[in-house]
């Protein structure tokens, strides 16, 4: 017998496909209706056999991309693109059409040096003016479409469509799928999505900081750039006497067999590392243990360029014990985290073709779907992610409700607005390119801040600056000097050792409090101080204490090892480990002082008296409720031991198999006897009507011989 959760892949280059039922067993005498089992399909986290792909950019340059800042923010994601994309990639610039026949267009190109450099010149030298024309998203299909029969075939065709306008949407050619990007709040996100959807693309949007469409495109380069898998078919096989009720594949096609025995999910393409999660639901009848076997294809032509790649077949099977447990009922975390989410899908996809979002009518929605037997069993983690989309959707509006929506229904990255509410589905890929977008703007600021830093400083203030005071070396936690710590503290105890640093440690303590001014040297640690979450540069060795603390610790250590012959305790540890090693303690002890004194004031005091207090009540509690498990669990050891030394207990479980086994031929006769009885029965009143017509036939010979008689008689 399979195990439940099972998985097949032959080799770490290939897709990996993992089945899992909902529960771990189902009693024999059940019939089931809408069984789940998850299907998972996870492409390989290297990239090295991806797909080179052809790369259409349609780009508003309309008047309104006029407004400040616009135009400049799609230049620097233009040319963050060609930096990124890989040396057989192509990519071709089309921009929206201009007033007359002023229309420029750049053709499919390799990413060579120069043709990256003419690309650029493309990109930098679009202005905006004329109107908005939606024929240029068709015109970037009929590019592709354009290309030789070996290109087609070999070569991913994708299109990204960033536009600021509202217009009419007419047919679109659905050929290639068309990654879309509203820009600014003037954009219309129905649009968007309606291009995207008709495509099998996704739609993002940045709203308020237009500088994240750079973000926006490297997420999306970083998936486009990273195909390792396309024309992906999953097969469902279902055994004799199981059929398929349903599938949810959201947006992804799928086909059921008129006998309900066959069905098939359809996938584009796979980005590296993505995972795709289905919900097969099952019609199991009585005893049935084997139910479906999951099997599939996919093309990669960097490995096989004519042949498709199958996957390992796997049976679905599940055990079917005599009686239920209660174990066998609970629904597995990972199938209830995908159930929960597809309900929450239906009723966004509900709400996203009314003209305004009813957000009292969504949480209370989501509140009963969270509150539900699935929602209660799925991890805490899905369930925290998919209330935070909630939250944002009241909060943003359509926008992000269209983004989420088209993310969850291809279950891929998508951008909303910004970077940090862009989290669901992303792959490893798409993080790095995301590091790379803001490494690329944060060398760029530092190195402006370096110039003129190194403009202003004159020869006489370069003299003043002060040498780095070395830092404290990284101690291990274990190890030698650790050992030796704990001892100088054990011995400290009965003599003034402690009274000195504890007068070190209050007067340094003291200065952090009053917030005595830091300098913030080069290498400084970097520590969160602030309600924001920002980050503030704090370097306790260049506080104005630390020097004279420093010097005091070792006299005051030095005189205490000398009066009371303590030298032994640090086994030929040198002076110079010892006070690294107490450096390294007060080090941490003055950053977490900073850090408190920065955070807690005087008027915080009855806050902080108040939660000690709550801490004191709750470790109470946990005290209590520990003794009570312990109780329970000897009371529950004892309770096993008795029952297994117990004839009598032995006897009783005899006894009761016995009695199950009796009740199940029981059940078996009474089933014989009422299919027997029903027998009957329809017997009964197939003689019943016979008896019936027979009676009307008397009645009809009655009636003749009296009708003859009388002509006789006349």
């Amino acid at each position: 017998m399979a195990p439940l959760k099972s998985s097949a892949s032959s080799g770490s280059d290939k897709l990996k496909l993992e089945t899992i039922a909902s529960c771990k067993s189902i009693p024999w005498a059940e019939r089931l209706t809408g069984f789940p089992v998850l299907l998972r399909v996870t492409a390989p986290l290297e990239r090295t056999h991806r797909h080179s792909v052809d790369l259409v950019a349609v780009l508003d340059t309309s008047g309104s991309m006029g407004a400040p800042g616009r135009m400049d923010s799609v230049k620097q994601a233009m040319g963050f693109v060609i930096d990124n994309l890989g040396d057989d990639d192509r990519l071709s610039i089309v921009p929206f059409r201009r007033t007359g026949n002023d229309h420029l267009r750049y053709p499919l190109s390799e990413m060579s040096e120069e043709n990256r450099t003419k690309l650029k010149t493309v990109v930098n030298s679009l202005q905006p003016g004329g109107g908005d024309d939606l024929e240029s998203a068709n015109e970037a299909a009929k590019i592709l479409q354009q290309r030789t029969p070996d290109d087609i075939s070999s070569r991913i065709g994708r299109i990204i469509y960033l536009s600021d306008g509202t217009y009419n949407v007419k047919d679109i050619i659905p050929d290639y799928p068309a990654n879309t990007f509203g820009l600014s709040a003037s954009h219309q996100p129905e649009t968007m999505r309606y291009i995207s959807d008709c495509t099998s693309g996704v739609y993002s949007y940045v709203n308020t900081k237009l500088e994240n469409i750079k973000d926006a495109f490297a997420q999306s380069i970083g998936g486009l750039t990273s195909v390792t898998a396309i024309d992906v078919k999953i097969k469902l096989q279902t055994n004799e006497g199981v059929s398929i009720s349903s599938i949810e594949s959201g947006s992804y096609l799928h086909i059921i067999s008129s006998d309900s025995q066959v069905g098939t999910i359809q996938i584009n393409d796979l980005y590296a590392g993505e995972k795709k999660n289905f919900i097969v639901f099952l019609s199991i009848p009585e005893g049935k243990d084997k139910l479906i076997t999951i099997s599939g294809l996919y093309r990669n032509v960097k490995i096989s360029k004519n042949d498709a790649i199958q996957f390992g077949k796997r049976e679905v099977v599940v055990k079917r014990p005599k009686a239920s447990t209660p174990s066998s009922e609970v629904v597995r975390p990972e199938v209830a985290a995908e159930l929960v989410r597809g309900k929450l899908v239906k009723v966004v996809s509900s709400m996203a073709t009314e003209p305004q979002l009813n957000n009292s009518n969504l949480q209370s929605l989501w509140d009963g779907i969270r509150n539900s037997e699935n929602g209660l069993e799925a991890p805490e983690k899905i369930i925290s992610n998919l209330d935070k989309g909630v939250t944002a959707m009241q909060r943003e509006g359509k926008p992000f409700m269209l983004s989420w929506l088209t993310s969850h229904l291809r279950q891929r990255a998508t951008t909303k607005d910004s970077p940090s509410e862009s989290g669901d589905f992303q792959t490893s890929v798409m993080k790095t390119m995301l590091r790379l977008a803001d490494d690329a703007e944060l060398s760029e600021e530092e190195e402006s801040e370096s110039d003129s830093e190194s403009e202003s400083d004159s020869d006489e203030e370069k003299k003043k600056i002060q040498p780095v005071p070395k830092p404290a070396p990284q101690l291990e936690v274990k190890g030698k000097l650790k050992i030796m710590w704990e001892k100088v503290i054990t011995c400290a105890r009965s003599n003034v050792l402690p009274c000195g640093a504890l007068l070190l440690l209050s007067a340094l303590l003291l200065m952090l409090y009053v917030r005595i001014p830091v300098t913030n040297p080069p290498g400084m640690i970097i520590v969160k101080v602030d309600k924001d979450d920002t980050t503030s540069p704090t370097d306790a060795s260049r506080h104005p204490g630390w020097p004279k603390m420093e010097k005091s610790l070792e006299v005051t250590m030095l005189r205490s090892m000398e009066d009371f012959g303590i030298a032994s305790v640090f086994h030929g540890t040198s002076i110079e480990e010892v006070r690294d090693a107490t450096n390294k303690y007060l080090y941490l002890a003055i950053v977490h002082a900073s850090i408190l004194g920065s955070r807690f004031r005087s008027e915080d005091v009855g806050t902080i008296s108040m939660l000690e207090e709550k801490v004191k009540s709750l470790v109470a509690e946990r005290n209590a409720l520990l003794v009570k498990i312990e109780a329970l669990a000897k009371e529950k050891e004892e309770i096993a031991l008795s029952a297994e030394n117990c004839p009598a207990v032995k006897e009783s479980d005899e006894a009761l198999q016995r009695a199950n086994t009796r009740i199940v031929e029981l059940e078996k006769q009474l089933r014989d006897k009422k299919a027997f009885a029903e027998n009957v029965m329809s017997e009964l009143n197939n003689a019943e009507d016979h008896l019936k017509t027979c009676g009307q036939r008397v009645d009809m010979l009655e009636d003749k011989v009296r009708e003859m008689e009388g002509v006789v008689i006349n």
